[in-house]
Order: structure tokens, then C-alpha cells, then sequence
């Protein structure tokens, strides 16, 4: 499987959530995607990097450029980092590096991708999906999100206000067992 696949979608989700916002701000550098929101919530206003690091000068230039970007605006921020992306010998350094910028170590957060889907083996019976329309659903797949990512229900609602922010392709979706929103 192609990590750069996940990689990408991953920057793609940010950059959604960002564009269209009044706080909101997407901006690409040499190799580094800036995708903030906007929000007093780190985890929401981003730094990828878009290319291979290779080199201390090129990580620290990167670094540096993503500080300075959310000190001008005044935000918390977050470097998510794809560590296929960092030359080997560079990662046991990242964290010392980070912390310059001051950084600190979040939660690993693994990916999963599948390049074909065969279907459920069986039946679950009460079981549904639908897309999200209406607040009513909104609102279930805001509790939802929350509890997946360990987010304090009024954060998650503060990113996701509205289904209106989300555009194509990013659609929500909310699974339900006999009648009740689960996933």
C-alpha cells in the first residue's frame, strides 16, 4: 500500500476544514502545507510536510517557517507528521527539533487504507448508514467524532459547526444499529 495515498488525504481533510472559514487558512510552501482552521485547538490548526525531508537544514528551515507562520496568528498549532516522509536518520532528532519550536510529542495516530472492499461477510441485522443530513444527524455525528478521537464534545463541535463545511468530496456519514447512531 501506498502510504503517500493515506498521507494525502489526510492533508486533504485539513484543507477542507480550513477553507471557506473566516479564521481559516491553507497555505503551501516548499514543502510544508500550512491548514489551520483557526480554532484556540492545536490538533486543528496543522503543519505537513509535503515532500521528504532529507537533511537537518531542510527540517529545521520547515520548522521554523510553520512557527513563525501561527506565532504571526497567534495559534496554537500542531505538526502532523508522516514519518515515511523523514529521512530515518532524522526522526530519532525530531522530537529535540519539535520542541525548539515548542512542540511536544502528541498520540501516534495509525492509518489504515484498503485498496478494495469485499463487502460484509454477512448480514448485521438493524444496521444502517446514511449520510449526514440535518442537524439532528449532525449532531450525532459531532458526539460521535468526539468520542473516536478523544475530543472534548464542545471542540469537535467548534470544527465541525455545520455540515456546510465540509465540500466534495469529503462527506459525513453516521452508522446506526437498531435505530441509534453508534459509529
Amino acid at each position: 500500500m501506498d502510504y503517500g495515498l493515506v498521507e494525502r488525504n489526510l492533508r486533504d481533510m485539513f484543507r477542507c476544514l480550513a477553507r471557506g472559514r473566516e479564521k481559516g487558512e491553507v497555505t503551501e510552501l516548499p514543502g510544508l502545507t500550512i491548514a489551520a482552521v483557526g480554532t484556540g485547538f492545536q490538533m486543528f490548526n496543522t503543519a505537513f510536510f509535503s515532500s521528504p525531508v532529507m537533511d537537518r537544514a531542510d527540517l529545521e528551515e520547515r520548522l521554523a517557517h510553520a512557527a513563525a507562520t501561527f506565532r504571526n496568528r497567534r495559534l496554537s498549532w500542531s505538526l502532523w507528521v508522516c514519518e515515511e516522509l523523514v529521512a530515518p536518520e532524522l526522526r530519532r532528532r525530531l522530537t529535540r527539533m519539535c520542541e525548539r519550536v515548542k512542540l511536544y510529542p502528541g498520540p501516534e495516530m495509525p492509518a489504515m487504507a484498503a485498496s478494495e472492499f469485499a463487502g460484509q461477510a454477512h448480514e448485521l441485522s438493524g444496521w444502517r448508514m446514511e449520510r449526514v443530513s440535518g442537524q439532528a444527524a449532525w449532531a450525532e455525528f459531532c458526539r460521535i467524532g468526539a468520542d473516536c478521537f478523544g475530543v472534548p464534545p464542545r471542540l469537535f463541535a467548534e470544527i465541525y459547526d455545520s455540515p456546510e463545511r465540509l465540500s466534495a468530496p469529503v462527506r459525513a456519514w453516521v452508522g446506526y444499529l437498531e435505530g441509534r447512531a453508534v459509529a
